[in-house]
């Protein structure tokens, strides 16, 4: 179906929405209109009066009792001449008023109760007739198409409004409108050459966004459903037990049986003659005052008010919730102890507190408090659960944890004695000028791992763990650049957007592979290096080129440690590369930035800098990185950065193509990987004389221009938990209510983020929630050595130790 090229303007989709919402509404309410004829198990009667409604407060049979009562009481007083009983008919009376009163009472709260949801609907009208007067929308106004979701709850989708494509929720969407379907969305063709074998760079034309018309709007049958089923909620445990102690104990056994003991003992007293007063007392008065206690006449209204008093103070601390802050710390990048949290003392005024009272109680409150009664559901919870943590329990965006890099044991005297260490950008300067004489250019590098810690106030805060982290300055600035210049440069956005989307379509045809999703902002890495948004513009971006490869089963669990593990825990990043080609204004002269996996980028490296010079890569130092890479990637999301100078001429838009690899590309990196022409500083900086001449005309070139690169480092990220929220679950457990964390995540990650919230993550803690037909399938696609699995009630429970995972064990590792 073709899409209109200019889409519906916010005004015209506005109306279109407000048009849907009215003819929803309407047929709901022509539907509960028919329900509510007689006395119907969904009509407002059945639930406000029959006896076997557990919400009704004030069943028919305690009206048609009360009723009786007054009517005797009133014989009573007209077969009995004696003064003593002059007042029976305004008992009599005051039984009748307040059976009147109860029975307006309980009719008029669950009439609100059957007509919030539709009140609310008719407020959502009013405010989009509103906005469709008097708000005008610009793009300005819509969040940006490329930013990353702030929760998988909440998703963007591309409509176009105007010929301008635009990021709106898809919730938000109207039938009618226009929109661009991307590749990875719920409908994806069939990718060209999937399952082929081949042993050269492919080129993959990227998928064109489709163009498609929304025949409904996703709103409406959201709106439907909650319409259809606002009144099918689960009844709280507070009115099953008033339901029980009332309804069922009161009324229907003990009152029957009292009344009748009472009528069988004083009907044999005034047989036998042993009473002698009058026998209206005995038969009508004596079991009516035995009787009257036994009904609950002030039931519905101390019920009703005290629900309301309730819901009215959650309602006031609610919107006093900005009080409910902790005391900022003096340093944020210190631990947060839970003692020195402390939420400070709020009381609640009465002003507000009556007019929250007054507003629930006429029901013109702008919150379903009836629907779903607040007050008993926090008033008798036990468990709380959480399924999505991204935006809810941690930060949106995963935060840099630790950073890696390679350093040669050489220039370890030089890095301790050489006070200029700490300067910036004149550094670089001084180290391209003096060239460095080495006894031993090519000695044994070690691993060096320094630590970050994030700003438990912020979102995106971070600061090095080593108060002397800037001796290592010349091994962070290229990895600085280097995120500035790939994905964290706003030039990229739409071209690494569209990647991810091809990402996800791909890793489809493997479920134990992780697509890349969104975007992970590393600026603020760069920044805690030196650099600022400045640094971006004396370079200039020419080319993007994309790779990626498919990894076959059997080699999924190639490392030593993944094989101890069952598969069906395990998810493993799809092998890619984002590469940027960058010209600098200045010298004119282009450089290579590439970031992704580090399986993918290792391959494609042939030396790596430490900071002074430019050392070869040895299979001991693949070793060290991989080992470190595969350890990290089962609990964490780990990042590799390459680099390179090159005077190529690129005749052909890279862009425009993704380059697929073979599963095995190894004989291509091996005929790649001549020796560098010569190992120095200056190739880092791009200088001419060391820089190869090439010419890319066409996949395999561009290929060739990806190898030979300079590994710069590696960065672990990992989502940080919320204070707040380590707090919440620190008073839910004082207050004796369990929580729990259900994860899509293997065990390793959800157990390193549970131990961020402060929860239990033992060998017994982790529960696996697949199905057995998934296990069992995952289970034989798995080597011989994966653990084994204790099967309880159809679930499995993961009694692996995993020990060794969460704390790596790198040879000649150090620690920053």
């Amino acid at each position: 179906m073709a899409c209109s090229a200019d889409g519906l303007p916010t005004s015209e989709a506005l109306s279109l929405l407000h048009e849907d919402i009215s003819i929803a509404l309407d047929e709901y309410q022509k539907t509960e209109a028919e329900k509510n004829k007689g006395f119907g198990p969904k009509s407002v009667l059945y639930e406000a009066f029959h006896h076997k409604s557990s919400l009704s407060v004030f069943h028919w049979t305690s009206v048609i009792a009360l009723i009786v009562e007054g009517i005797v009481l009133l014989v009573a007083f007209a077969a009995c001449n004696d003064p003593r009983y002059q007042h029976l008919p305004a008992e009599s009376f005051f039984i009748f008023l307040a059976v009147i009163l109860n029975v307006y009472l309980v009719w008029w709260d669950t009439q609100l109760r059957h007509k919030e949801v539709p009140r609310l609907t008719h407020n959502v009208l009013k405010d989009l007739k509103e906005y469709h007067g008097n708000v005008l929308w610009s793009a300005e106004n819509y969040p940006h198409l490329h930013s990353p979701p702030a929760s998988p709850s909440s998703g963007l989708v591309a409509m176009v409004t105007q010929s301008t494509s635009l990021g709106l929720s898809w919730c938000d969407s109207c039938s009618g409108g226009g929109g661009e379907l991307h590749m990875g969305d719920i409908y994806s063709p069939n990718l060209e050459g999937i399952g082929e074998g081949f042993s050269s760079p492919k080129a993959q034309t990227p998928l064109r966004a489709t163009p498609y018309i929304l025949l409904e709007t996703p709103y409406i049958s959201n709106l439907r459903i909650l319409l259809a089923e606002a009144l099918n909620r689960p009844v709280t445990v507070f009115n099953k037990q008033r339901y029980y102690l009332f309804s069922w104990a009161m009324e229907t056994v003990i009152l029957p049986i009292v009344v009748g003991l009472i009528l069988v003992i004083n009907a044999l007293r005034v047989y036998y003659g042993s009473w002698v007063g009058d026998w209206t007392e005995v038969l009508l008065i004596g079991p009516v005052c035995v009787a009257l206690p036994l009904i609950p006449l002030g039931l519905p209204l101390a019920w009703l008010m005290l629900n309301w008093l309730g819901t009215a103070r959650i309602l006031t601390l609610y919107h006093h919730v900005n009080k409910l802050q902790s005391d900022p710390m003096e340093d944020p990048f210190e631990d947060a102890e839970l003692e020195a949290l402390q939420l400070s003392e709020m009381s609640v005024r009465w002003i507000e507190l009556r007019k929250h009272f007054i507003l629930t109680m006429a029901g013109k409150e702008p919150s379903p408090i009836r629907t779903a009664n607040v007050l008993h559901v926090l008033a008798s919870v036990t468990n709380l659960c959480c399924v999505d943590k991204k935006g809810v329990l941690s930060w949106p965006n995963p935060t840099a944890e630790k950073v890696f890099f390679l350093k040669n044991r050489a220039h370890n005297n030089l890095a301790s004695s050489a006070p200029s260490l700490y300067g910036e950008d004149a550094l670089f300067q001084e180290i391209k000028t003096e060239k460095i004489i080495l006894s031993n250019p090519t000695k044994e590098s070690e691993s060096v791992l320094m630590s970050l810690t994030h700003d438990h106030q912020t979102a995106f805060g971070l600061q090095f763990d080593d108060p002397m982290w800037r001796r290592y300055l010349l091994s962070l600035k290229p990895l600085g650049l280097n995120i500035l210049l790939n994905t964290c440069n706003p030039a990229t956005q739409n071209h690494y957007t569209q990647f991810c989307a091809h990402i996800t379509c791909e890793a489809m045809y493997n479920e134990d592979l992780v697509p890349v999703s969104q975007r992970r902002c590393l600026c603020e890495l760069a920044k805690q290096i030196g650099f600022s948004e400045q640094a971006q513009e004396p370079f200039e971006l020419e080319h993007q080129l994309s790779t990626f490869r498919h990894v076959p089963p059997d080699m999924a669990c190639k490392d030593r440690l993944a094989k101890s593990l069952m598969i069906t825990k395990l998810k493993f990043p799809f092998p890619h590369m984002v590469s940027v080609l960058v010209r600098d204004r200045g010298s004119r002269k282009l450089e290579l930035m590439s970031q992704g996996t580090a399986d993918i980028v290792l391959d494609s490296c042939t030396d790596y800098w430490d900071g002074y010079d430019i050392c070869p890569l040895t299979e001991k130092d693949r070793k060290k990185i991989l080992d470190f890479y595969h350890r990290t990637s089962l609990s964490a999301y780990c990042t590799a950065f390459s680099y390179r100078p090159t005077s190529c001429v690129v005749r052909e838009n890279l862009t425009n193509i993704y380059m697929e690899l073979p599963i095995d590309p190894t004989h291509l990196y091996n005929a790649a990987r001549t020796p560098t022409p010569h190992i120095s500083t200056e190739a880092l900086f791009g200088d001419e004389e060391h820089t190869e001449y090439e010419e890319i005309d066409d996949i395999d070139d561009a290929f060739r221009m990806q190898c030979k690169q300079i590994f710069i480092g590696m960065v672990t990220m990992q989502y940080q938990a919320k204070t707040d929220m380590v707090q919440m679950i620190e008073q839910l457990d004082a207050s004796c209510i369990r929580f729990v964390h259900f994860s899509k995540e293997n065990e390793l990650r959800s157990r390193v983020f549970s131990e961020k919230m402060g929860l239990e993550s033992g060998w017994n803690c982790h529960i696996s929630l697949l199905s057995d037909r998934t296990r069992t399938e995952s289970g034989n696609s798995s080597r011989t050595g994966q653990a084994a699995s204790v099967k309880t009630s159809g679930l499995t429970l993961y009694r692996q130790s995993t020990e060794d995972v969460t704390s790596p064990d790198l040879s000649k590792t150090r620690f920053r």
